[in-house]
Parts: structure tokens; sequence; C-alpha cells
């Protein structure tokens, strides 16, 4: 999925802080889709994305909660569906798009703003959304999902053909850092992996196998290699 997107920025002010909160306005286009977005907080926080029932606006995640996430350390994202607010809308009584379309949309505005990774959060209809997407990554064998007890969340872990897609998504990193240009936080971690060599993503392997499953490191005294690759990547940007 090609996508452009269009950004007009503004800070404003913590109440008794003097750290500023900057909220982004973001046009996302996906050929001839559109969807608005709007970010708060700084992009080298945790990014968290904040999906919306159908047919409502973006505004239901109220500026307060926003606003105050971002100030507790996370990048924040809340967006128009299809249809809604000032997203693209089709003709009244017309709906030529799918769960799945709505799920490619939330996979390809995490790909244009340049989050690899971020926590998913649903209302209503959002939460099917992450639901059926979660179905699709177990019927295709990449999750497995743990029991859960009424009143409990399942616990999703990846499979051992998930982990070994690693050195696949390190290779395509690759690839974009010798043939696409970026900004410097987003090619900052790419330059990490392929710098630390086969050995790094070795680690990193053994690190998600002990995570997702249970199988103990070759060497459990050794520094984890997510945090040395987050030390890394800290220090790089203040470099």
């Amino acid at each position: 999925m090609s996508s452009h997107i269009h950004s007009a920025a503004q800070s404003s002010p913590h109440h008794g802080s003097l750290v500023p909160t900057f909220r982004a306005e973001h046009r996302l286009d996906f050929g001839v889709i559109g969807i608005a977005a709007e970010t708060f907080g700084s992009p080298d926080d945790v990014p968290i994305m904040l999906i919306m029932g159908a047919t409502a606006s973006m505004v239901w995640w109220p500026d307060e909660l926003c606003v105050t996430l971002a100030r507790s350390g996370y990048y924040v994202t809340r967006y128009d569906h299809r249809d809604a607010g000032q997203s693209t809308t089709g003709s009244p009584g017309e709906v030529d798009y799918s769960a799945e379309d709505l799920t490619a949309d939330l996979i390809g505005m995490m790909d244009a703003l340049g989050l690899n990774t971020a926590h998913l959060v649903g209302m209503s209809h959002g939460g099917y959304i992450l639901a059926s997407r979660l179905k699709q990554l177990v019927a295709a064998g990449l999750l497995t999902r743990g029991d859960a007890r009424r009143g409990q969340r399942a616990l999703y872990s990846l499979t051992e053909a998930a982990i070994e897609v690693l050195p696949i998504m390190v290779a395509l990193g690759n690839w974009g850092l010798a043939h696409r240009n970026g900004e410097r936080r987003l090619r900052v971690r790419a330059e990490l992996l392929r710098d630390g060599g086969p050995s790094l993503i070795e680690a990193m392997t053994d690190e998600l196998r002990e995570i997702h499953l249970g199988v103990p490191r070759p060497n459990p005294s050794t520094p984890l290699a997510s945090h040395q690759l987050r030390a890394a990547y800290e220090a790089t940007l203040i470099s």
C-alpha cells in the first residue's frame, strides 16, 4: 500500500510544566482514500494508537486523555475511519469496504507515521478491528492464542515461524538504508541492526524464543539484546 502524509504541527504548553506537548494534524492518502489523524507528544516516545468505533469521530477520544497520555511518555495517534469525521466519505448508503480494509488503513497509517510497533487501544468496533487482525495472524501461523478464563484477556505469543521472520525484516531494513531516504530517528535502529551483524540477530532471536516459546537463552548471563539495542539507540540520538 503506497501512502503520502501531509502534516501541520503546533505545540501547546503543559499546564504547570515547561515541557511542550506537540500536537499535529495529518492527512494520510492511500490512493483514493484519505485518512485524517492527529498525533500528540514526541515521536521518540512509546507509540499508542487509539481506534474509535465505526462512524464515530476520533474526537470521541477526548483531548484531555490524549494530552495526559502524551505527558506520560506516549506518542498518541487518534484518527477518523473511512466514512467518519474528516476522512474520505462515500455516498450515503453505499459501503464499498470491509473490516479488512479498515485494518489495512490502520497498518498503512502506522507505516506512514514510521511506527514499527504500537500499543493498540480499540473502542467498540475499534476492538473488533484488533480482534480481526489477531485472528488473521493466528490463522497464518504467526501467533498462538493462550486460553483465557472469563474476565481475563487472552495472551498471544509469537510462533517459531514468526520469530524466523526477523532476519527478513532486517534485510528489508538494510535495503531501505541503501535505497531510500528517511528521518534520522527512523534509520537509527536499522543501522544498529545492520552494524550488529549476525551475532546481534541471533541474540535477538534467542531472546524472542525465551519470551514467547519458553526456550531458555543459551547464555542467560549476557545482557538482553533488546536492552543493548535500546541503549545504543538512545546514545546515538543524543550524540
